[in-house]
């Protein structure tokens, strides 16, 4: 994407808006990966990308959080490069590093990094609250292929201290996200996050509403869009939260937690707080004979809602065994 500087602040300024489904978990990146297709439709499923949970350590409290129950794992840095080097194994190409707690709190996050971009080969991108980066190496942050700054923690943080960071340790792709609730209403909420993301120099800024609750989710989904008018850089993500009959998420994008298991996704947290056993897939070091096993579906019954409903779509839709084809 081309970029100005801004006469008068000297920052880089977009010159085009990004769209919400070029940076965001949409059908659109599965289509980037056409090539494994052909796999699917014969029955194998290999990852793509997993999600990586290296710690349940957080340095905020905040109410919302979806994994507010979580306990107090860590995973060894010796785990981490066994969950990588099984993952890369089985075809992936991209690390994402998120939580349970905040990566950034994780005491091994830069040799994580080092290990799976200069080792493996992968993209590595990472979900934060930010306000520890000033900890992590720079030479860890600039591999990152991309970073998120959750801001949500304005809400209850008042003294959150954004502008003492040195952005130019920054990757070069940095954006920012938050929970849209009634308190994002009040006090100028939305000035201060753009305020504070136009200093972090962030391309975007995410605005999702609050998982838990469907009825907060159809709210935002009516009062946000007239709001975020006057925010160019704030991209409203309310997802197609229909249940699907058939879920194979756990075989593209797993979520790798703490206590060193593997669960269907990263959904399960919004309904119970934590990531229960009932979500389990299996423990890391067994997950080679999940990918050796026939596909079958997660049962969804036990999904109130689906984040990922739509991907889900799409892979069930590459599953059919479809009839004169030729024709549509």
């Amino acid at each position: 994407m081309l970029e100005n500087l801004n006469v008068e602040t000297g920052r880089k300024i977009p010159k085009k808006k990004l769209k919400i489904k070029q940076i965001a978990s949409t059908t659109v990146r599965m289509y980037e990966h056409s090539e494994r297709f052909p796999e699917i439709k014969k029955g194998k499923i290999r990852p793509i990308t997993i999600h990586l949970a290296p710690t349940d350590a957080c340095n905020l409290e905040c109410e919302w959080c979806s994994t507010q129950k979580r306990g107090k794992n860590v995973l060894k840095f010796s785990e981490v490069k066994g969950i990588i080097d099984t993952y890369v194994d089985l075809g992936i190409k991209s690390l994402e590093l998120t939580g349970g707690g905040d990566p950034t709190v994780y005491p091994h996050l830069e040799e994580t990094i080092h290990y799976a971009k200069d080792e493996k080969g992968l993209d590595v991108g990472m979900i934060t609250n930010g306000l520890l980066l000033d900890r992590v190496e720079e030479n860890a942050l600039k591999k990152l292929t991309w970073m998120r700054i959750s801001l949500s923690g304005l809400e209850f943080n008042q003294d959150a201290d954004y502008f003492s960071l040195d952005t130019t340790r920054f990757p070069e792709f940095t954006g920012c996200g938050f929970v849209f609730t009634p308190k994002t209403l009040q006090d100028d909420f939305l000035k201060r996050v753009d305020l504070v993301a136009d200093y972090l120099e962030a391309k975007y800024i995410r605005v999702v509403p609050n998982c838990y609750n469907i009825e907060d989710i159809q709210w935002t989904k009516q009062i946000a869009p007239k709001l975020l008018e006057s925010y160019p850089k704030m991209l409203l993500q309310v997802k197609d939260i229909e249940t699907p009959e058939e879920c194979y998420w756990k075989y593209i994008k797993p979520f790798v937690n703490s206590d060193g298991y593997v669960y269907q996704c990263s959904t399960n947290s919004l309904f119970t707080g934590y990531f229960s056993e009932d979500w389990r897939v299996c423990h890391w070091t067994e997950v080679k004979e999940i990918y050796e096993k026939e596909l079958y579906s997660f049962d969804t019954s036990k999904c109130p809602y689906c984040f990922f409903s739509q991907q889900n779509k799409v892979i069930t839709e590459i599953k059919t065994d479809v009839k004169h084809k030729n024709f549509f």
